[in-house]
Formats: C-alpha cells, structure tokens, sequence
C-alpha cells in the first residue's frame, strides 16, 4: 500500500504527491517539468497497517514523459517611467504565491531597476509591481506550479525588456538660478520623486546649507554658498509612490550661480608690528574661523600662538622675512555656512619685519630667557646657511641664535616648524664649541618629526642655540623650513 510519506521519482527527480485512493493502493502525483524516467515509490508498505519494518521500493514498467513548460511572461507596460505601476502574467500552470510552509514567496527581478512588489490578481497569474528608473532588461520572476508546491519555484523571464528612463532624465527646479552668496534659494522635485530627511546638498566648489523641507516633501530650501556655477544636486531621494525601493540623486535643471567671495574683512591688531610681535586678526562680520585655520603671507605659513573660543580671532607672530601684504586665510567660514571651509585673500595687508641675520655665530641675535613658571615664543624666517661648525660637527646648513643666563638655569625647548624637513637644535658654548649633553633631535623628517623638545641645564654664561637642517640628506631632499618657532620655558 501507498502512504503520504512515499517518496516518487520520475527518472532521478522527485515528483509531489497531490493524493491517495481510498484503500491507499492508487496514488496521484504530479511530476517536474521536462521529466523523463521509470516511476519509482520508496517507503511502500505490506497490508493495511503501516510498519516501518515492512517497507520497499518498486518501480512501474512504463516511463512517465512531461513536457517543457513555458517559461516566458508578458507585461503589460514593457516602456514605463519610474515609479509607474506594471504588472506581469505568467502562463498556466504557474501561479504566484506568498510564502508558505511549501514554498518560499514569488520575487522579482528588473534588470538596471530596482521594484516593489504591491499584489497579485485574484486568481495569483499576475503580479503587479512600482519600477524604478533605469531599467532596461527583462523583468524575471519566480512562480510555483499550480497544484505541486513541492516543486520549488521556477524562474520565468519576460517577453521582450522593461524599459524606464535613467535617474539623471529626472530633474528639479530652483526658485532662481543667479544669486548671492546668503540668499535662499528653494529647489522643487520632480513630481515622481520627494525628498527625505536624510536629504543632502551638493553645490560643485561652492556648497550650501539646507533650511527646511516641505512637509509634503517636494520643496527643498537652501542657504546658496558662494563660487556656484553647476547644477544643485540632492541625495538621498526616493520615488514618491515607493520611497523602499532605493535612494537616489536628482540634479538640478539649471546651473545655479552666485557671487564669488569677496576678499575676506579681516582687522589686525598691527598693520606694522615689529619683529616678535603678536598680531590678532578678527574676522569680519559674518565670518568665523574653523579650529584648523592657517595664516599664509606668500608661501610662509605664520606660527599661530592662539585662537579665541569665539572663532572671531587667531593670533600669529609674522615669519620675519616673509612676503608683506594681504594674508590669505585657508578655513574662514560663513557664519551661516559652517560646513563650507573657505579660503580667501584679506583685505587689509600687513608689512612684514625683515628675516633675522642668523646665519653666523657673531650675527646672531639675541633671545631673552623667560622667568621661572612662564614661556617665551620665537619665531624665525630665512635661509639656512653654510657655517663651518654646523657643518663639521652636525652636517648641515643651520641658523644660530643666542642666550645668555646669570645663574644655573634649566630651559626646556620646544621646536615646531613649516613643512616636513628634519630639524634638530644643538647647543654651542660662547666659544663656539658644541656641547656634548647633546640636543633636541629625537625624531626624523616627515609630519611625526615634530616637535623636537628637550630640557636642559645651563650654568651661568652666554650660548648659542643652532637649528640644523638635516632635509638634504633625505631621498628625496626635503624642502628648506620657511619659518621656524622655538618656545623657550622656564
């Protein structure tokens, strides 16, 4: 007799039993498509009552022939655009499903597109579904056979491709395309699109700050940043009708333009401060510093000694010997636009004092020692030159500076300079002679080889501090020092 739990094959695949007869010796089954082979039924048993022990196997005489199925689909909407709703019917004796404990549920695939699956006709032989844009292959799904959801799904293609046009044929409009920098200007989304609230603003060179979005979410506005002249690009958008179908990027219809920044309104403390001298420069009105701004006169780079917590000011000793004029300030930012760093000229200029003659032992200038508990900063610009003693006992060019303390004092120094070069300060006697406690120079070249510090004692007499220039034994040679700042503590 037959049981439920027989096993048939047709050939080497399983076929799905759909039935037994009253007295369990017919049985109906449904083989897979495109089967050939003997029938053979495992798990037969002898009488009327089941026995696990009495159980075999035996095959009919006679060979079992199912044809190829169809395997195509037809659509109803094979050109659509995104976000339209297209529905696919699959021919009998295919059916689509949920899922189940027989069989896993119905999916689709659209070649270049992304869907979403919305329902299924009354007698489950169409599947209707939202396309995304740019799909431009064959819509493939998965559907079950009628009657044998044992046999797993099958994978039927469409007819012909789907076609929708690609995102970037979706364009938004602005409320005005030529501004200025601080005006608000208002994007509207095509109407197949919204925005989300992981929307983001992409201005090529420019930027901008996004204010609000509609509560129906088709308008955007924005704060428009200065320098613009490309489309306004949004991310993060999704179909209106199917925001789970994927993210997208919708650019603008038109370029926006606004005006460019206008030389940065910056106020120094000094237009002509003497060598040493701190400068304080505020930002204009509207203005604000980033925490990483840098001060540049031509190619130096100033020694900033402080920066305010209002980010209205920064404070630099100039590099003596650097270029005179408008300092370009890289890291300003709009105070309205703080995620846009800016770099710009100022417009106010300041006269630089001229380098120190430190490239001698008897024209070396003189720096003063701080008192007990305080710290003094010295800035330095100029080449580095070719003196005999750097060059015996340390191998490189150097410049030299001198000091001198009334009574046993123990000095910390601290090295700090522009580039990447490798810097080490020495100690010489009044005679010229290097001292043998050795100098500030445990590190190389590169961003990690600074600062060179060191703490040292010095009994009552004058010195001569050297910064060595150790770039041009590097390969490649690094780069000279166009400013160097040595903080002296006490």
């Amino acid at each position: 007799r037959f049981t439920s739990s027989v096993v048939v094959k047709v050939g080497a695949k399983t076929a799905v039993q759909v039935g037994l007869g009253a007295d369990s010796s017919t049985m109906k089954f449904v083989p897979a498509p495109a089967d050939t082979g003997i029938v053979s039924v495992t798990g037969l048993f002898l009488g009327y009552a089941p026995d696990p022990r009495f159980t075999f196997a035996s095959a009919t005489p006679d060979s079992v022939a199912t044809p190829l199925l169809p395997t195509t689909t037809t659509l109803s909407a094979p050109n659509a655009a995104a976000g339209d709703t297209v529905s696919v019917t699959v021919p009998g004796p295919f059916r689509f499903t949920a899922a189940s404990a027989l069989s896993a549920a119905s999916t689709l695939s659209v070649v270049g597109a992304g869907n979403l699956i919305v329902g299924f006709s009354v007698d489950s032989s169409t599947m209707t579904f939202i396309v995304g844009p740019g799909a431009n292959g064959a819509a493939t799904v998965k559907a079950l056979i009628s009657g044998a959801p044992g046999l797993g799904l099958f994978s039927l293609a469409s007819v012909g491709t789907l076609t929708t046009p690609a995102v970037t044929t979706y364009t938004t409009t602005l409320s005005k395309t030529n501004t200025f920098a601080g005006d608000t200007v208002v994007v509207t989304t095509n109407p197949r699109f919204k925005f989300t609230p992981t929307s983001a603003l992409s201005i090529p060179a420019s930027g901008g700050l996004i204010l609000s979005i509609a509560a129906d979410s088709s308008t955007l506005s924005f704060v428009a940043g200065p320098n613009a002249a490309a489309p306004v690009s949004i991310s993060n958008m999704v179909l209106a009708n199917a925001p789970a179908i994927a993210k997208f990027t919708l650019a603008s219809g038109q370029p926006l333009t606004t005006s460019p920044l206008p030389n940065f309104p910056a106020n120094f403390s000094s237009s002509t401060p003497a060598i040493q001298d701190t400068v304080t420069m505020t930002a204009g009105a509207g203005f604000l510093f980033l925490p990483n701004a840098t001060v540049s006169f031509g190619a130096t780079t100033v020694q900033i000694i402080s920066r305010t917590p209002d980010s209205l000011s920064i404070s630099f000793v100039p590099t003596p010997g650097s270029t005179s004029g408008p300092a370009t300030v890289s890291g300003v930012v709009l105070s309205f636009l703080t995620a846009l760093p800016l770099t710009a000229p100022t417009q106010a200029s300041v006269t630089i004092p001229g380098a120190y003659n430190a490239t001698s032992f008897a024209t070396a200038p003189t720096f003063a020692v701080p008192a007990v508990g305080t710290t003094v900063t010295f800035v330095d610009g100029g080449p580095y030159a070719a003196v005999t003693e750097c060059n015996n006992d340390l191998g490189g060019d150097c410049r030299i500076f001198k000091f001198t303390v009334g009574a046993t004092t123990t000095l910390t120094f601290s090295a700090t300079w522009q580039g990447t070069t490798d810097i080490g300060v020495y100690f010489y006697t009044a005679g010229q002679t290097i001292i043998g406690f050795g100098g500030c120079d445990g590190k190389g070249n590169g961003a990690a080889g600074q600062p060179e510090s060191c703490t040292r004692a010095f009994t009552a007499g004058t010195y001569f501090i050297v910064a060595d220039d150790f770039g041009p034994f590097y390969n490649p040679v690094e780069a000279p020092t166009t400013s160097l700042r040595i903080n002296i503590s006490q």
